[in-house]
């Protein structure tokens, strides 16, 4: 190899090298939640007193008691969640429960003062597929995702299944409801 030719090589490996690390890097989606899809054992989640986690079908159920007063007198969920503020999340779970029963999913804060960051409050019935992105406003390593059950006069049975909590995910595009393409003056059309 000549050296002008040796000296244009090494030029445009520098360029290439240089344009590389210019480019910001995208954010790497991150599970959050261990064991989401329940695989051989319902650990790490947890579960109020009285109403223990059991597999069925590969899911985790519990039967809520009745008689409760708040939804988050009865809950099921994982603590140890990071979220990093200005971060984007996309928080999915597949859950069925008695019809008409609802559950306050949420990803909150696992100590006091207990913020919530994000919640749905979904009307439960057959297996059905949820999933929501929300940005986090707030740095923390102890927060959780739970799923409230409480506030029901009967008892009901709750179950849930790939629960995910993905950072690093863009944020969902706004695109506003700007009417008809086509518009038209009420009043006449002008002349020419």
């Amino acid at each position: 190899m000549h050296l002008w030719e040796r000296s244009r090589t090494v030029a445009a490996i520098a360029a290439l090298l240089v344009a590389g690390a210019a480019a910001p890097a995208a954010a790497d989606e991150v599970e959050q939640v261990v064991n989401g899809g329940f695989d051989d054992t319902t650990d790490p989640f947890w579960s109020t007193s009285g109403m223990p986690i059991t597999r069925v079908d590969g899911r985790a159920c519990v039967d809520v008691p009745g008689g409760t007063t708040n939804r988050w007198d009865a809950a099921i969920g994982q603590n140890d969640i990071d979220l990093v503020a200005g971060e984007t999340y996309r928080f999915s779970f597949d859950a069925s429960g008695d019809a008409g029963h609802v559950v306050r999913a949420i990803t909150g804060l696992a100590v006091s003062p207990y913020d919530t960051y994000f919640e749905q409050s979904p009307v439960l019935g057959d297996l059905k597929h949820y999933e929501y992105t929300f940005t986090a406003s707030a740095d923390t390593d102890q927060a959780q995702v739970a799923f409230q059950l409480g506030g029901s006069a009967e008892p009901w049975r709750f179950c849930v299944d790939n629960v995910s909590l993905v950072g690093g995910v863009p944020p969902e595009v706004y695109v506003p409801d700007t009417g008809p393409r086509v518009r038209v003056n009420q009043v006449a059309y002008l002349p020419s």
